[in-house]
């Protein structure tokens, strides 16, 4: 019977089978009861033990499943980033499952005090990480170390711990991510952690209450979010540390403007099939920040990261705010790059979901016009660039700021996607953030827009710390 069930997808899963069915589409039978997989925006959970897990990759050649508990992958309870208070060690049902030679036991502390600076040094050569984490509204410093070296760092004096299962040589070693090149431009290091990964380490070299306060700020949002068109956060150490380092994923292609207005902007370098998909990533990353109640508040495109297959990861959280979703908007000081800024904003400093909106809509035009977003060299209402766009669209006369190399004198379906990117930036722009359309609209069109040619992204996935499993008795077809 199982030889017949056809594969499902969800997101960036395509053509899963047995042993593993789906609950929203499958019956029971399709699959084993306790491979049921739940799919949802493009995300997939399992259950094992009354316990969620996200799955983040499926080998079914190898019968190897990774998995992250979901309340350990992202902070989300009630309306707030915190931390639970009370987490459960992690358990598999071992009637199924056993885990690979590739893991290790990790002791999570949390409800912590601060580790003497000693701790970060060079000097110190046992490998941990630093989590910024809120409980009951008050900031915690959270530590995950290896189960082994648990008595080590018996001066935090953690109120909670659990022990979870994850890869081996997960945890970065102050002295191997240290070594690496300087990006002068970039102000960052590239280095490399144990496991092979390529990292960028940020450098906190001045500090200040603002500059500290980004500092957090970027921390406490990306260790909460995933999604896989957003900059991955894989460790940080304290402020109190010799040196505030934030070590992310290395994205090496560089960012959207390079290939738009920079070094890496050559004839022919970024073609409109990439440029469409590129605005679909952008979009897809800003809706999952908006439905989890984030305001990105720096879109554009220096922040924008390309991968090597031209695929977008959202940078620079900065500036970024927790929305309160009581809230219809936030007051605050726009500090945003000129040409991107809602001139909503300047007027009343309400902030609000449309913001990012406005600086998407932006982004839309520098795609389909190379041009850059802010240039005091174009004379009269053109020195920023929505300006003259928002005139051009509307004099019906798009055709004299188009990038020509794109195909639209040439391709009558470019022209078609061209012109409805521009309808759409348009609307973007309104004056009014209330006549804005959501992030979640702004999606579903581009993403109808692009299903004219029907170009097919293949997003690459991410690693990150997590549980690594082999399926037991999975008699696959």
């Amino acid at each position: 019977m199982y030889t017949f069930c056809a594969p499902f997808s969800c997101g960036n899963f395509i053509n899963i089978t047995y042993p593993f069915w789906n609950l929203n589409t499958q019956s029971s039978y399709y699959g084993r009861p306790e491979f049921m997989l739940d799919c949802q925006n493009g995300r997939l959970t399992m259950e094992m033990m009354s316990k969620k897990f996200y799955i983040l990759h499926i080998n079914q050649s190898s019968q190897v499943l990774r998995i992250a508990r979901d309340v350990l992958w992202s902070f989300l309870p009630g309306n707030e980033f915190s931390c639970p208070k009370h987490y459960g060690n992690v358990e598999i049902d071992s009637h199924f499952f056993h885990y690979t030679s590739n893991n290790e036991m990790y002791t999570i502390l949390y409800e912590c005090g601060d580790l003497p600076n000693s701790y970060f040094t060079p000097s110190f050569q046992i490998p941990f990480e630093v989590i910024g984490c809120y409980i009951d509204g008050k900031f915690h410093s959270t530590y995950v170390v290896s189960s082994s070296k648990l008595t080590d760092f018996n001066a935090v004096n953690g109120k909670h711990s659990i022990t979870v299962p994850g890869k081996k040589n997960t945890l970065p070693n102050k002295s191997r991510v240290m070594e690496g090149t300087w990006n002068l431009k970039k102000k960052i290091i590239i280095g490399k952690l144990p496991d092979g990964r390529e990292v960028a380490v940020k450098r906190l070299f001045k500090y200040g209450v603002n500059n500290e306060q980004q500092f957090l700020n970027e921390i406490n949002i990306l260790g909460r979010t995933f999604h896989r068109n957003l900059i991955l956060l894989y460790g940080c150490t304290s402020l109190k540390s010799r040196r505030a380092l934030v070590v992310y994923e290395y994205v090496p292609n560089g960012s959207l403007s390079d290939h738009l207005h920079g070094d890496k902007a050559t004839p022919n370098k970024l073609p409109w099939n990439n440029r469409m998909r590129i605005s679909v990533e952008i979009a897809d990353a800003l809706n999952n920040l908006h439905a989890s109640h984030i305001i990105h508040r720096d879109i554009k495109t220096s922040n924008i990261l390309l991968d090597a297959e031209y695929h977008v990861k959202v940078a620079d959280f900065g500036l970024a705010r927790l929305f309160p979703k009581d809230q219809s908007h936030v007051l605050t000081i726009p500090q945003r790059t000129s040409g991107y800024v809602d001139p909503e904003d300047n007027q009343t400093n309400a902030l609000t979901y449309k913001s990012d909106v406005f600086s998407f809509g932006v982004v839309l035009i520098e795609l389909i016009t190379s041009l850059r977003a802010y240039d005091r060299n174009r004379k009269d209402d053109g020195v920023n660039l929505y300006d003259m766009a928002i005139k051009k669209i509307q004099d019906h006369t798009l055709h004299d700021i188009v990038d020509h190399t794109l195909g639209f004198d040439t391709d009558s379906m470019v022209k078609q996607m061209i012109n409805g990117v521009a309808e759409l930036a348009l609307s973007c722009l309104q004056s009014s953030g209330d006549m804005r359309p959501t992030m979640e609209s702004v999606l579903q069109c581009l993403q109808s827009l692009k299903d004219v040619k029907e170009i097919q992204p293949q997003v690459a996935g991410s690693s990150s710390p997590n549980d690594e499993i082999v399926l037991l008795n999975n008699d696959l077809a």
